[in-house]
């Protein structure tokens, strides 16, 4: 990813490789993929990704949305296509 590219794109390209890669047998799991979409940012997001590391979610809320299907949040705030919040993503977000 680099700033100013399609950010949803991004992750959405990186669900698939991990979709597939995942079909193929390399048992990759979600907490492994959360860091590979991490460092998949440039230097610049260095201060948002620190920032991602020492906030604290709501582990009990998992969103039901099968595209996302993260936790912290309930498929009625999910901004990802099928959440009840699809395509409101944040002013900036994606974008530094």
């Amino acid at each position: 990813y680099h700033n100013g590219d399609n950010f949803p794109n991004h992750i959405a390209i990186l669900r698939t490789l991990w979709q597939n890669a995942n079909a193929m047998g390399a048992g990759i799991k979600d907490t492994s993929f959360r860091t590979i979409v991490l460092g998949s940012l440039p230097r610049s997001w260095d201060s948002i990704v620190s920032t991602l590391y020492r906030t604290t979610s709501s582990p009990q809320l998992v969103c039901s949305n099968q595209n996302c299907r993260q936790s912290g949040h309930t498929i009625e705030d999910c901004y990802w296509p099928g959440g009840g919040k699809q395509g409101q993503f944040p002013p900036n977000f994606g974008r530094q």
